[in-house]
């Protein structure tokens, strides 16, 4: 497996601070980034890149999501500081939708939950501030892809996180299995 490689953006590294995998039952698997930005705002309970809360968040906003048309989904979690002082609550949702023909050119939806609430394309149109994703975002957005794309199954996607030089995720740290573990 390819070891992506991004050194060399100094400390322009995206801000990422750690990733999970999960799937429950029937539910389809999802990988979780955790963004530094806000995140301990949004989720009081984050401490030394403990996703305490925050990845219990990502489970209850799934569970209420009808995501049986997809085959995985991508979430990056972070908070959003606003003028009042409080911090919204962000996933950016990026879901693979099912291709027969591995690993094909699937369709991509994407949309934006803020405090539990999904926001529409239209709001991120119209309405400054809802914006689906940002550099960081479509920086693993890109090195998932390609990790899809050559990964021999479905399965095997899911179940192994792309390998990122670069960036420390709690997950990885200390020991390239648990980098390769399977969900």
């Amino acid at each position: 497996m390819r070891e992506f490689d991004l050194t060399y953006l100094g400390k322009n590294v995206p801000g990422f601070v750690e990733r999970t995998n999960f799937a429950r039952g029937g539910d389809i698997p999802i990988r979780i980034y955790f963004h530094r930005y806000g995140l301990a705002g949004a989720f009081p309970g984050y401490k030394d890149h403990e996703s305490i809360g925050a990845e219990d968040y990502v489970l209850r906003v799934s569970d209420k999501l009808d995501l049986t048309s997809f085959q995985s989904a991508l979430v990056f979690v972070w908070g959003d500081p606003q003028a009042d002082g409080r911090t919204d609550a962000m996933l950016d949702w990026f879901a693979h939708g099912k291709d027969e023909n591995w690993p094909g050119n699937p369709e991509c939806n994407s949309w934006v939950v803020r405090n539990s609430r999904v926001v529409t394309v239209d709001d991120a149109i119209t309405s400054p501030g809802r914006q689906i994703t940002c550099g960081d975002g479509r920086i693993i957005l890109g090195i998932e892809e390609e990790h899809r794309r050559t990964a021999p199954s479905p399965e095997h996607y899911a179940g192994f996180s792309p390998r990122i030089k670069g960036l420390e995720f709690r997950l990885d740290a200390g020991s390239s299995d648990l980098d390769m573990k399977p969900w």
